[in-house]
């Protein structure tokens, strides 16, 4: 509920059991709850509908609080409201909307203990105008399929017996402010347009010789990154130690936020492979320790979106050794005599 400041309380009850019953109380930390999850984004909106997708960095969560309100101006009294997703997916479309108008929204994840801390609200996201009521004449739907690197649209002919030979669709990159057109020469309604790139956002409008659409706007969804992390530097600390650094994949093949990462440090014998998963995105190197004297590891590591992990970088072999070191400290001393 709000108040008079707009600020938002909630209302609980608190029932006690008697003291005799043989009910077990559990206490619940703050850390036993999940982890606020990302601000969401708007990957795909109409007139009446706003699909949103966010990130989540637990691994328990069952599903989630989409809470949400309309803003408007004229209205000081802000009204919540609540969807409760039935699965983990971190993608949800919210239907029955106004068209033309803003919302924000937050998300609350779930897990065996309760319900987390909201994410930061998402930017003001606006439904489209209905403009099949303004009589125009192509109306572009939103698109009937999303995937990485394709989508597939459809639209309507709004004057009848109205024979149209060839369109053109406007396809725009939002990202490098690219245009491409493809040509359609035939009375079809319904296209796939192929070769995007995931998790970019576009600008589609159809044209004829004389009239053109409305235009509607869309996200390709996240992919695996396209390569792997960059500058990896492997140093020997010890003869059973050594440290790993490395960057995070280009910009621009990272398909999606890069939400951890995973070390392979492999040697001929399985048994002392060591293999680190869910390394934290924001963690740009690491110490293994515990390794095997005079045993060679072979170190690789991939990043994760989303969806899953890209490729491995290419291995870095070091055998822990001590000549190695003294090799090491050697070049270290004279870099710093001959500066």
């Amino acid at each position: 509920m709000n108040n008079n400041h707009d600020e938002i309380t909630w209302i609980a009850h608190l029932y006690v059991e008697d003291a005799r019953s043989n009910a077990i109380f559990n206490r619940v930390e703050r850390k036993d709850l999940p982890q606020a999850p990302s601000q969401p984004l708007a990957i795909n909106r109409n007139e009446n509908s706003i699909e949103l997708t966010w990130n989540i960095q637990s691994i328990d969560i069952l599903d989630y609080l989409i809470e949400y309100y309309e803003v408007n101006l004229n209205n000081k009294n802000l009204e919540w409201e609540r969807f409760y997703t039935k699965t983990k997916n971190s993608q949800q479309i919210i239907n029955n909307l106004k068209s033309d108008s803003i919302y924000q929204f937050q998300i609350r994840s779930r897990n065996s203990y309760g319900y987390g801390l909201p994410s930061i609200l998402s930017d003001l996201i606006e439904t489209n105008i209905n403009q099949q009521l303004n009589n125009q004449f192509i109306y572009l739907y939103q698109p009937i399929d999303i995937q990485e690197t394709s989508i597939t649209i459809k639209w309507n002919i709004l004057q009848n017996n109205y024979l149209i030979k060839q369109f053109f669709i406007y396809i725009i990159n939002k990202k490098d402010n690219t245009e491409r057109i493809e040509t359609i020469t035939n009375s079809i309604t319904k296209y796939t347009i192929n070769n995007l790139q995931p998790n970019t956002d576009y600008s589609i409008h159809l044209n004829t010789i004389d009239h053109s659409s409305n235009t509607i706007f869309i996200r390709t969804l996240e992919s695996i990154p396209l390569s792997s992390p960059i500058n990896v530097i492997v140093q020997l600390i010890s003869t059973t130690s050594i440290s790993i650094q490395w960057n995070s994949p280009l910009d621009n093949e990272t398909n999606g936020q890069i939400l951890g990462y995973k070390v392979n440090c492999l040697s001929s014998n399985e048994t002392n492979s060591i293999r680190l998963i869910n390394i934290s995105s924001d963690a740009k190197g690491l110490l293994i320790k515990n390794l095997i004297e005079n045993m060679e590891y072979c170190i690789s590591i991939t990043a994760r979106t989303r969806i899953g992990y890209g490729p491995y970088s290419p291995p870095i072999c070091v055998t822990m050794s001590k000549k190695k070191i003294n090799k090491i400290q050697m070049k270290f001393f004279f870099v710093i005599f001959f500066r």
